[in-house]
């Protein structure tokens, strides 16, 4: 079984709730060994800094994430391990190869090859959750949106995007519905997404974006 078919069926364990910590930590691992052997010169055209051959920094959501690849790990500005979902998301972007023939514009999770299969997950782990926490209504989606660094755009009756990653751009919509469906949401994603992430780790990273905005602060 290849590098990257493993890793999806570690991943769509994790998605079906199956021992998530431990197969989390084997797709850690499988993407740690292939950005080891990834060149610089690669993961510069992502967006990647060299901090010296065995540190990498990369920016996420505002924020910068370093990779020590001699000590195998991933963490924040703060010196602290990031969460394991999130680690894996930086190392797959890391030894990702985004196709340049791939036109702009943004697509739905729907659009995306294979979602079909990952439609129940994503509504509930990903629409649902935001809906119930930073999207519950607009003046806290707004709050959360700018916190995370997101930038205000005119779609919806709230839009606001996202830069994941360097080459990766989020477009969340909210809609303020009525009194009988209450508010609705939309996640954009750009076309290139597909030679960048396969669809487990859209749904990951989807998921962690919500996440991310629900978070609390003070």
């Amino acid at each position: 079984m290849t590098h990257k078919a493993k890793t999806r069926e570690l991943i769509e364990a994790v998605l079906r709730g199956e021992s998530p910590q431990k197969n989390y930590q084997q797709a850690y691992e499988l993407a740690l060994a292939e950005v080891r052997k990834t060149p610089l010169a690669v993961l510069e055209r992502l967006g990647v800094v060299s901090e010296s051959p065995q540190q990498l920094s990369v920016a996420v959501l505002g924020g910068t994430f370093h990779v020590d690849l001699a000590a195998g790990t991933v963490r924040d500005d703060s010196g602290q391990q990031i969460r394991v979902a999130w680690a894996i998301l930086v190392l797959h972007y890391l030894i990702s190869r985004p196709s340049e023939q791939i036109g702009g514009g943004y697509i739905s999770f729907m659009d995306i090859p294979d979602a079909r299969g990952y439609a129940k997950p994503y509504q509930g782990r990903v629409i649902e959750r935001f809906l119930h926490t930073a999207g519950r209504d607009e003046a806290a989606f707004r709050a959360a949106a700018k916190r995370l660094g997101g930038q205000e755009i005119d779609q919806a009756d709230a839009a606001y995007e996202f830069a994941v990653f360097p080459r990766v751009r989020v477009r969340l919509l909210w809609y303020r519905g009525d009194e009988e469906l209450g508010p609705g949401a939309s996640f954009l994603y750009e076309k290139q997404i597909v030679g960048i992430f396969c669809v487990e780790d859209i749904v990951v990273m989807s998921e962690l974006l919500v996440g991310a905005l629900s978070a609390k602060h003070s």
